[in-house]
């Protein structure tokens, strides 16, 4: 029939194969998952030495207060000298403050890492050998990056990746006695060197190299820390980033969870057996009137199950040994390489006396991740992981129980990162959701997962159990742990404050807080947290003072620190002290 094309039975089935292809596709480019820092942003700041670069960087940091910004100075890029270059160095006739001095190439190679959300090895330099260092700093994870130096603005490479170009202008007489002050302050060089220099190469190079960069910047900011508006306008501007990234992030993890609703419970899903003992340990677990001491017994005898259940899923290699009998020799299996287990705080910690009760030398990292209260987006706080944890030949994550997945996803994702084989982890937990560990499996196919109970939606009842216990099972010897005080009477959201309190908690220990520095990694964290308090505990803050004691006697009685940024609003110093005499933690910094 002239006009009318009746497709033949090859070409239908080409189409029908088309579209299975596409539909593969369409799968596979769901289960992408990206963590908030994939995509970092990073802010240059160029100017001339001694113009106020590096304050204005901690200017911003501390107008942003977040915990997750990082300075990244390019005095670690100048390249390695030569022994003519490093003796000219030494006399102060090596010209620093040119472009050739730094190695853009490593900078550019780092830089790309970051953007991307890898792990980059930062180069360490030091001025007083004027030589690299065979040590380097890791950097990873943070959702800001200010990179600030002279040339920050100079290579088109480095301009292309950044989200926002700075420069800070300064009178060229304030350069030169900043410059003075640090380099014989923080870098052991002679005044008279210093000025030979600054007139032989620093201000020759600025008008040449440094000044042009004015003109790529998106911001001129004079009077450096100075200029509160400039510093608000960054933070405003980064504040707006983050924010629509965030609202990126949540909604990757709702398509995530929403693109793997019918999808099949992925065969690397390993369920206890549901035998009589199991069962009767679940019983004891979830019934309200369990006490604590049960509570715990049973909970640790299960974690024992679920690790011994995790071995299994690790190398083995055959090997001979000797019995007690003579001439008899038994042929067994030994582990292959090592196995390690990484803790998902807070609730992981509970899990780790199975752990040691199965393998007592195991070696233990740690990741705090929290869930953000107001948009249930997981954070990562702190990571203590070992340097060589990617030979590892198998590496167990350690929480309790998994609801939405978003702190699992993360946990894998960061494990990944530091170089460990999909194939070698294993996830061991609790309980679980299943619409978390279908999002989990769909994004990490080849991982293993060892549970103990799966539910539809994690029990409301079940997750406050376990957060009202964590510090029993954490220390059970302390009598403040053994009986959980009541809330005060004013709180409306009970669980959401207890939540706020530990996190403050678990970063203060994380940092180590019996001595009287924090890490500077850490103190931003200190600071976002504090913030939240104020905004969380407003009748503490706002005057009603009546409401102080009974405040304090929750706190001491769930064995947490005071946060100081509450008491000192409150007034109350006194009190704390007395009450700090019975035995809280610690509060404050000392």
């Amino acid at each position: 029939m002239n006009g009318l094309h009746t497709p033949s039975s090859s070409s239908a089935l080409s189409l029908e194969s088309l579209n299975l292809h596409d539909s593969a596709t369409s799968r596979l480019q769901k289960a992408h998952y990206s963590p908030p820092w994939s995509d970092t942003s990073i802010i240059g700041i160029a100017g001339s030495s001694g113009s106020g670069k590096t304050s204005l960087a901690y200017a911003i940091i501390k107008e942003l207060s977040l915990p997750w910004v990082v300075i990244l100075s390019m005095d670690s890029f100048y390249k390695p000298l030569t022994p003519e270059q490093s003796a000219a160095a030494f006399r102060n006739e090596y010209d620093f403050d040119a472009p050739e001095a730094i190695d853009f190439d490593v900078l550019v190679d780092r830089l790309s890492d970051i953007k991307l959300g890898k792990k980059a090895e930062i180069p360490v330099y030091s001025f007083e050998k004027h030589a690299r260092l065979k040590k380097t700093t890791t950097i990873y994870s943070p959702h800001v990056l200010i990179l600030e130096g002279i040339f920050a603005l100079h290579d088109q490479r480095v301009l292309d990746m950044l989200d926002m170009k700075i420069f800070a202008e300064a009178d060229a007489d304030l350069c030169l006695s900043r410059r003075l002050l640090r380099d014989v302050r923080e870098r052991g060089r002679d005044i008279e060197g210093c000025i030979k220099q600054w007139f032989a190469y620093v201000k020759p190079n600025f008008h040449k190299f440094v000044e042009p960069q004015r003109n790529v910047a998106d911001i001129i900011v004079p009077r450096g820390i100075e200029n509160t508006v400039a510093i608000g306008m960054v933070s405003d501007r980064v504040h707006k980033t983050l924010d629509e990234k965030s609202a990126v992030h949540q909604a990757e993890l709702r398509r995530l969870g929403q693109a793997s609703e019918d999808a099949p419970l992925s065969d690397h899903v390993i369920m206890l057996e549901h035998n009589n003992q199991i069962r009767g340990i679940n019983t004891k677990l979830i019934e309200s009137t369990t006490d604590r001491e049960d509570f715990v017994f049973y909970f640790d005898r299960l974690a024992v199950l679920l690790v011994e259940k995790a071995t299994d899923c690790f190398r083995f290699q055959p090997i001979t040994v000797q019995t007690p009998v003579p001439n008899e020799s038994y042929n067994g299996l030994v582990a292959e390489g090592i196995v390690s287990a990484v803790v998902i705080l807070r609730g992981g910690s509970i899990l780790e006396t199975g752990l040691k009760r199965v393998i007592p030398d195991c070696r233990t990292g740690r990741m705090l991740i929290q869930t953000n209260f107001r948009t249930g987006e997981p954070e990562l706080h702190y990571y203590s992981l070992s340097p060589d944890i990617a030979q590892h030949t198998g590496v167990m994550l350690l929480d309790p129980q998994m609801s939405s997945g978003g702190a699992a996803l993360m946990a894998v994702k960061v494990l990944l990162d530091h170089g460990v084989h999909e194939d070698r982890i294993v996830f061991v937990t609790c309980t679980a959701g299943n619409q978390g560990l279908r999002r989990l499996m769909s994004v990490f196919p080849e991982i293993k997962v060892i549970v103990s109970r799966m539910v539809d939606d994690l029990e409301t009842r079940l997750l406050r159990r376990l957060t009202s216990t964590a510090d029993a099972l954490l220390d059970l010897s302390n009598a403040t742990h053994r009986n959980a005080p009541p809330a005060p009477s004013h709180w409306t959201d009970h669980m959401h404050r207890r939540a706020l309190l530990e996190t403050w908690d678990r970063v203060h220990e994380a940092a180590g807080s019996s001595g009287s520095k924090y890490p500077k990694s850490l103190v931003g964290q200190l600071v976002s947290v504090e913030k939240e308090m104020l905004v969380e505990f407003p009748e503490l803050v706002e005057g009603e003072r009546g409401l102080g004691k009974e405040w304090m006697e929750y706190v001491l009685g769930a064995g947490l620190r005071f946060p100081w940024c509450i008491t000192e609003k409150m007034g109350k110093w006194e009190v704390v002290a007395s009450v700090g005499k019975l035995g809280a933690r610690g509060w404050g910094p000392w």
